[in-house]
């Protein structure tokens, strides 16, 4: 009996070849390309930064106190003579990070993460400009706008780079929640839970979350203004349930940051914001100068809004506006919150600046140009009346560009196997490859920044000096950090918290001025570290006084004098 497959083997005609089939979304153009190369030489330059030696080391400490004794400190573990001063840490998870970081992956896993929160912050930002522009070229101009005011603070690992990855990614956010509508389903309503948990994990990160409320509190004031500027009714507003489902959510918004060890307390110090540890965080009262070139840069955003406003053809929104002048004053306020509002603005003033470009016709290649006025020309023809001709005119071009598609197929990925290549190539020349590729680890100077006292902190740990050891800010953290175990230092990177009379003691010390040998006695300092290059007077000082102070320590760029002993 012949035994018949139930699956015959079909005959070779029908084999068809196999090919890889890939999304076109993948396929980068050569302005992508460009973007992409942009971003990876900027990351690649964050990742040879050295560590700063003050703050990251002050935060680190305080995470490494809080893994220690499993809460948060009341008083500033890392500074003596504060204790006693009202003091909470707005950043205990970043702290705590820090610590746990620098512990499992030492110097490396910090530049590691300074690459990620920098750049990270930046490929968002460029996404939120992309969105607003649909234009590479003005994305680009608003990273260019943004690079000068935020230059200087990239360059230290702090916790306020976490909250700005935050801040930008609570912009991307606002920005999608304008178009969405109220959810109908479950699904819908644990998509909007976003926002919330953002700002919950926020406000445990760093205190700059009340930025983020800033921003949000615009943004529900803005909705409520433009849809009253639209009905003429606010009852109407209200009945909006789209809108009001917005507000809603900007709300738990509020109320999730709440969700920390701090509670109402950082809420608290934020209403006392010139005298609490939340406001020292931002900078402490320092107003904006507009005679340096910061003042000058926001006077001049200020100016560019107001030939927008005239100009441009782009509605302005309400929440734009609240949120330029609200963050115009927190940089009044303090000229460390500068860049915050740099970001804002250039969110709000780029978009509307290359609407003009684009309805004037400036700064866009003349084959571009020439293809939207035929395209708009045609559609007007298409418009009025719907001949064969047209008909025609449309089924050719359709297929001239159908031609056109599949003639560039084969090199459609070509830019997009370039941007890994140009990414992977980066990574392998970063020191953040060497643990993963193997090579010769970068030298101390290298790693951390060249002011670093890496040559007055392997002095003193072969001292063990008990009492103060009086030092400039600078130093403070680096000391405290890499020094000998217990070392006390009179001040360090949070110094602003030091009672008054402690900082005036300290700036009359580091002048060399009046009684400033009887102010060291009267603290008990036991070693004097000096910088050289910005205390010359100091340095002076103690060489005329060696009948109380010895130099135990010189190089070129610090000298360290002990308190001598009865007897010596």
């Amino acid at each position: 009996m012949e035994t018949v497959s139930a699956h015959p083997r079909p005959s070779e005609s029908t084999y068809t070849p196999l090919t890889p089939v890939l999304s076109e979304r993948y396929a980068l153009s050569a302005g992508q390309f460009s973007i992409v190369a942009a971003l990876t030489a900027w990351c690649w330059y964050l990742s040879y930064i050295p560590l700063f030696h003050a703050v990251t080391w002050r935060h680190a400490m305080v995470g490494q106190w809080i893994a220690e004794h499993n809460a948060l400190p009341m008083v500033d573990p890392t500074l003596p003579l504060a204790d006693g001063m009202d003091w909470t840490t707005t950043s205990w998870l970043s702290d705590l990070l820090l610590h746990l970081l620098e512990r499992g992956g030492g110097p490396l896993a910090l530049q590691a993460t300074l690459v990620v929160l920098v750049g990270g912050a930046s490929i968002g930002l460029a996404r939120l400009l992309y969105l607003e522009t649909s234009s590479k070229r003005w994305m680009l101009a608003g990273l260019a706008l943004v690079l000068p005011f935020v230059w200087a603070r990239v360059g230290v690992l702090r916790p306020e780079l976490a909250g700005a990855g935050c801040f930008v990614g609570l912009l991307l956010m606002l920005r999608r929640l304008r178009t969405e509508s109220a959810p109908s389903s479950i699904a819908g309503w644990a998509g909007g839970a976003w926002l919330p948990l953002l700002m919950a994990v926020w406000a445990n990160l760093d205190g700059s979350v009340l930025l983020g409320t800033v921003a949000v509190a615009c943004f529900a004031v803005g909705e409520f203004v433009d849809g009253w500027l639209e009905r003429r009714d606010p009852r109407l507003v209200a009945r909006d349930a789209d809108r009001r489902w917005r507000i809603w959510l900007v709300q738990a918004s509020i109320a999730a940051t709440l969700c920390t060890p701090l509670g109402w307390d950082l809420w608290r110090q934020a209403a006392a914001l010139t005298t609490s540890s939340l406001g020292t965080a931002f900078g402490g009262f320092r107003p904006l100068l507009f005679a340096s070139w910061q003042g000058l840069g926001v006077l001049a955003m200020w100016a560019l809004l107001g030939v927008l406003l005239r100009y441009s053809r782009r509605a302005f929104r309400a929440a734009d506006v609240l949120a330029f002048v609200a963050f115009s004053l927190l940089a009044g306020f303090s000229q460390s919150l500068t860049p915050w509002f740099v970001v804002v603005a250039a969110g709000i003033l780029v978009p509307h600046a290359s609407r003009i470009f684009r309805d004037r016709g400036w700064l866009i290649p003349k084959e571009s140009v020439t293809a939207v006025q035929a395209t708009s020309a045609f559609d007007t023809r298409e418009a009025a009346s719907s001949t064969d001709a047209d008909k025609s005119l449309r089924a050719a071009r359709t297929a001239d560009a159908n031609s056109a598609e599949e003639s560039a197929q084969p090199f459609q990925f070509a830019y997009s196997l370039a941007s890994l290549l140009m990414i992977w190539v980066a990574f392998a020349l970063s020191p953040l490859a060497t643990p993963l590729l193997g090579g010769k680890p970068r030298p101390l100077n290298r790693i951390y920044s060249p002011d670093t006292p890496h040559a007055v902190a392997e002095f003193l740990r072969g001292q063990t000096p008990k009492g103060l050891v009086w030092c400039p800010e600078e130093w403070g953290d680096w000391l405290r950090w890499n020094g000998p175990a217990g070392i006390k230092v009179a001040a360090n990177s949070n110094a602003s918290i030091l009672p008054r009379i402690v900082r005036t003691d300290y700036s009359q010390v580091t002048r060399a001025e009046g009684t400033w040998t009887r102010t060291l006695d009267r603290y008990g300092v036991e070693y004097l570290a000096i910088d050289k290059q910005t205390q010359p007077r100091l340095a002076d000082g103690v060489q005329s006084t060696l009948d109380s102070w010895t130099v135990v320590f010189e190089d070129e760029s610090a000298l360290v004098a002990r308190r001598k002993e009865a007897g010596e």
